[in-house]
């Protein structure tokens, strides 16, 4: 009886999630493209921090090897890589650690920034009761969102040391005495399937609570918020599934086209490096696309939550 009733259910949530992902995800694609703006802005951003954390590179290579010989080496058709390495090593320690500075700096700095500017962005998504201004939402959700992004690394390092912890022992135990090493491959096979569907669970979680603290702030207070991101779970996990699996797919696909795209790319030159930096912006703006096709159609579930 028990199990025939856990069945009925199964079969009634895979026909609902049947029925509106399709269209749930044809009107996210839909919005994501008309707001492809914000990806492009967040593109923008990615390649100004980029350029700030390459700045002291050419800085330094022009520094150890003189001007004269830095607009030699520059104004040659091909790169010259083995030249390059050379002289980034005449630094010795200081330079990487300078590198190193910089672009921790710059990965900081773009997250604050991305995170700023994801309450504004969440906020043209959701439904609008009342005029919202942009600039204003940033500054209303910067806080909560921070902290749910650093709720969300705190989660992926446990999730991470509890995995690395109990994995070892589990693997010893079931590789010893092997004579073939196929069970040594399934447990390395396990391992990875299991690592990664732990910390795609918690982004999958942590997302959703993301657009929850933002969609229903006008409305509801922080309990009804979460009471909004609890409801996906409970009233709509199939489709709440779903589009975030369909996302992740979306983003592999389009993500893997672009890496094989720039794999294609040779041989070193001028032009072929222009190309692979165009081709890199590209891939950071469809990875922010993407993030909005995600973002449009969990605004669209939040709605249907009571």
């Amino acid at each position: 009886m028990y199990p025939t009733r856990v069945l009925l259910i199964l079969h009634r949530v895979s026909v609902k999630c049947f029925l509106m992902l399709p269209a749930l995800l044809s009107d996210s694609l839909r919005r994501a493209t008309s707001g492809a703006k914000w990806a492009l802005l967040l593109t923008l951003v990615n390649l100004g921090l980029s350029v700030l954390a390459l700045l002291p590179v050419i800085l330094w290579l022009n520094a150890v090897n003189s001007a004269s010989l830095f607009a030699e080496r520059l104004l040659k058709d091909t790169l010259d890589i083995e030249w390059l390495f050379v002289a980034l090593r005449i630094g010795k320690s200081a330079f990487p650690i300078r590198l190193a500075i910089t672009s921790g700096l710059a990965l900081l700095i773009g997250y604050l920034i991305i995170t700023f500017l994801s309450g504004g962005i969440i906020a043209t998504f959701a439904p609008r009761e009342a005029p919202r201004a942009f600039w204003a939402d940033c500054r209303r959700y910067v806080l909560p969102l921070l902290a749910a992004g650093l709720l969300t690394g705190l989660l992926l390092a446990i999730a991470g040391g509890v995995l690395v912890l109990s994995w070892g022992p589990l693997y010893s135990l079931v590789t010893e005495n092997q004579t073939t090493p196929w069970r040594a491959d399934l447990m390395q096979w396990l391992g990875l399937g299991t690592g990664l569907a732990m910390f795609w669970s918690i982004h999958l979680v942590m997302d959703y609570l993301k657009l929850a603290l933002v969609v229903h702030a006008p409305q509801r207070s922080w309990k009804g918020r979460l009471r909004a991101w609890w409801g996906l779970f409970v009233h709509r996990p199939g489709t709440t599934i779903g589009l975030y699996l369909a996302t992740t797919l979306l983003w592999l696909l389009v993500i893997g086209s672009l890496l094989w795209l720039m794999g294609q790319v040779t041989p070193v030159t001028w032009f072929s490096a222009a190309l692979l930096v165009l081709l890199s912006q590209m891939l950071v703006f469809a990875r922010h696309w993407v993030r909005l096709v995600f973002i449009a159609g969990g605004c669209r579930l939040l709605e249907t939550v009571p």
